[in-house]
């Protein structure tokens, strides 16, 4: 039996730059405000010095020019389901991971 992991790092910018066009090619923040602070979630790699769970006063101290974009986990759970959908036309079994991550069996076994 044949199993593909199937990841998609930085799902949540990811999701965010599928969803906001005009936000292409720009260095991105995505941040949490559940706890008393914002915190980052996730960032595009040109976000230089920006790491998950730094306040976004830190992030933004190291990225100035950076775009903030408020989390929203039940759009990137949306777009979690639809890929899992869409991996069930690869395989006949899809097991979900954590956000961004699936399994496939890519053959019955």
């Amino acid at each position: 039996m044949k199993i593909a992991c199937v990841l998609i790092t930085h799902f949540p910018v990811k999701a965010e730059l599928q969803r906001h066009e005009d936000i292409q090619g720009k260095p991105v923040i995505v941040v949490d405000h559940s706890e008393s602070r914002r915190l980052v979630v996730d960032s595009t790699p040109s976000a230089r010095g920006v790491r998950s769970g730094m306040s976004l006063s830190e992030a933004m101290s190291r990225s100035k020019t950076s775009v903030v974009i408020e989390a929203d986990y039940s759009y990137y759970e949306r777009c979690f389901q639809e890929l899992l959908l869409a991996l069930l036309d690869v395989g006949d079994r899809v097991e979900k991971g954590p956000l961004g991550m699936a399994y496939v069996r890519l053959e019955a076994g």
